[in-house]
């Protein structure tokens, strides 16, 4: 059974063009769930339909700041998981936000995440990707048909640099 709402009447008895009017006053939103259903609003003596949209902000700010940023990143380093990150180290002692003004646990996740696979390399697939590198470099014993790679520098073992290998 889909969850109840409270609704908050914002106008009644307004043309539908004031209506669209006020609608794009207001933040933008996009429509999350639509619900057609039996009208319960209106006293018209014959049935018909009105809609219930459930609308979410479509604003593409961040509401994690840089210092929330900083700490996610420098926890995410020393190997500590989201949900420690946002519950079990303090967000809410060491930057003094309520819990409604911290970022959800999906976003802490997100954020670790994309991290972690973007500036620290940790995939399933990096080892294998690295393996894969150095069995086509270039070499004495490379065929002229053989594909290679070439352009990376090179590490004290001849291989080619990638970044920090964990």
């Amino acid at each position: 059974m889909p969850p109840t709402y409270k609704w908050t009447t914002v106008c009644s008895d307004m043309a539908r063009e004031d209506s669209q009017l006020l609608m794009e006053d207001m933040k933008v939103f996009i429509i999350v769930k639509s619900h057609l259903v039996p009208c319960v609003v209106c006293t018209l003596t014959r049935p018909h339909k009105m809609r219930y949209h459930l609308l979410e902000c479509s604003s593409d700010t961040s509401p994690s700041s840089p210092r929330l940023k900083d700490y996610g990143r420098e926890t995410a380093t020393q190997g500590l998981k989201p949900a420690r990150i946002r519950m079990g180290m303090g967000m809410t002692r060491r930057f003094g936000l309520a819990d409604e003004e911290m970022p959800t646990l999906r976003q802490v996740q997100w954020f670790v995440g994309n991290f972690n696979k973007k500036d620290l390399h940790r995939t399933d697939d990096y080892d294998d990707v690295l393996e894969q590198i150095d069995q086509l470099a270039y070499g004495p014993a490379v065929a002229d048909t053989q594909p290679f790679s070439f352009g990376w520098e090179r590490d004290s073992e001849g291989k080619p640099d990638c970044g920090e290998r964990l």
